[in-house]
This record gives C-alpha cells, sequence and structure tokens, in this order.
C-alpha cells in the first residue's frame, strides 16, 4: 500500500487570487495487488495532529501522529540535507 498525506495552503487555481483559495489536507491512497480486483470499507479520519486509515475487512489499521513532522528522518542516502529542502525541491 503507498500512502501520500499533503497539507496545502490557499489551494487556487492558477491566477486566481490568494484569498479564493482553500486550506485542505489531500489523502491518496493505493493498494498494490495481484491479478485480483478487490473493494473494501475504507474509512479516513483524523485532524491537524492526527490520521487514522482503517478497514475492518481488510483488517487495516494505519494511525499517523503528525504532530511533529521534524522528529521523522530522511531515508539513509537522502540527497537532501532536511526535510525543508526535500520539500522546496518537490515544490
Amino acid at each position: 500500500m503507498a500512502v501520500a498525506v499533503v497539507q496545502t495552503r490557499h489551494l487556487r487555481p492558477r491566477g486566481f487570487p490568494a484569498f479564493l483559495g482553500h486550506d485542505c489536507m489531500l489523502v491518496g491512497y493505493r493498494f498494490f495487488v495481484r491479478c485480483r480486483y478487490v473493494k473494501t470499507d475504507m474509512r479516513l479520519a483524523g485532524d491537524a495532529d492526527h490520521l487514522r486509515i482503517d478497514s475492518k475487512e481488510s483488517g487495516l489499521e494505519i494511525e499517523v501522529d503528525m504532530h511533529d513532522a521534524s522528529a521523522v528522518r530522511l531515508p539513509i542516502g537522502s540527497p537532501f540535507s532536511n526535510w525543508e529542502q526535500a520539500r522546496k525541491f518537490l515544490g
């Protein structure tokens, strides 16, 4: 499974003023399975500091504490010295 969580600020179409933007959290996920299609009961809940994804049918429970992102280390061999540099590279 792959999960991407992005916190946005002033999200809006290009050329629109910032005051028309929307602050929100975008969550995307993908399950990788072989040779079969699976539907399941995914639930997503969270607030500014926590994210929970679960499925009773699949026995899935994921909890993410986003309170202190600086505590998360970059992967070994990363070309970036900190998360701030990495985020700037991603846009």
